[in-house]
C-alpha cells in the first residue's frame, strides 16, 4: 500500500470538503432524482492515509506492491501487546486458552517450541537431552519471584522449588 495512481497524482494532499455530507453511501434512485453518493478525492486520501498509518505503525515499509500489508500491519501490531514468549498467566479453566501450554512439567520439542526454548532452555529440565525439554512443573504450586540479588531469599537458583514449610521468618520482637 502506498500512494500510487494509475495518472493525475497531486502533489500535496485534497482540502476536505466544505460541506461535507455525512451519513452512508447510497446507490441514488435515477427515477426520484436522487444522486448516487460520490466519494470524491477526499475519501480516497482519508483511506489511504488511515491504511498508511496502520503500516508505519507496525514498523513495514509502504509498498503498493504488497497486497497484504494492511494485514501484516494488523498482525504485527496486535502481537506487540500481547504477553511475551514464555510468561506465566493464572487460568481459571482446566484446559490452557489458545497458544498457551500447561505448566504441567512436559517434556516438549525444541523445534515445535523454540521461541519458547529460547527463552526458558533446559532451567525446568533437559528433556531428554537433545529434542525436548521441560516446561515448569506448577500444578499445585505458588509462583514465587526470583530474588536477583535483594537478599530475601538468598541461594535461590531460577526455577527451583520450594518445600512446604515456612522458612527464614524473622519478626519484631
Amino acid at each position: 500500500m502506498d500512494r500510487v495512481y494509475e495518472s493525475n497524482a497531486a502533489a500535496g494532499p485534497p482540502s476536505p470538503p466544505a460541506t461535507p455530507s455525512t451519513g452512508y453511501p447510497t446507490a441514488g434512485d435515477p427515477v426520484a432524482g436522487i444522486p448516487a453518493t460520490r466519494p470524491g478525492d477526499y475519501w480516497y486520501h482519508m483511506v489511504t492515509e488511515e491504511i498508511l498509518a496502520a503500516i508505519s505503525s507496525a514498523g513495514l515499509t509502504p509498498d503498493h506492491t504488497n497486497l497484504a500489508q494492511l494485514r501484516d500491519a494488523i498482525i504485527a501490531l496486535s502481537s506487540q501487546n500481547s504477553a511475551p514468549v514464555g510468561s506465566v498467566i493464572a487460568w481459571t479453566s482446566t484446559t490452557p486458552p489458545d497458544n498457551y501450554l500447561e505448566c504441567n512439567g512436559a517434556a516438549i520439542s525444541r523445534t515445535a517450541y523454540s521461541d519458547l526454548f529460547a527463552v526458558i532452555g533446559t532451567i525446568f529440565g533437559a528433556g531428554d537431552g537433545s529434542t525436548t525439554f521441560n516446561l515448569p512443573d506448577l500444578r499445585g504450586e505458588f509462583i514465587r519471584g526470583y530474588d536477583n540479588g535483594r537478599g530475601a531469599d538468598v541461594g535461590r537458583a531460577l526455577g527451583s522449588a520450594q518445600s512446604w514449610a515456612i522458612e527464614n521468618i524473622v519478626g519484631e520482637t
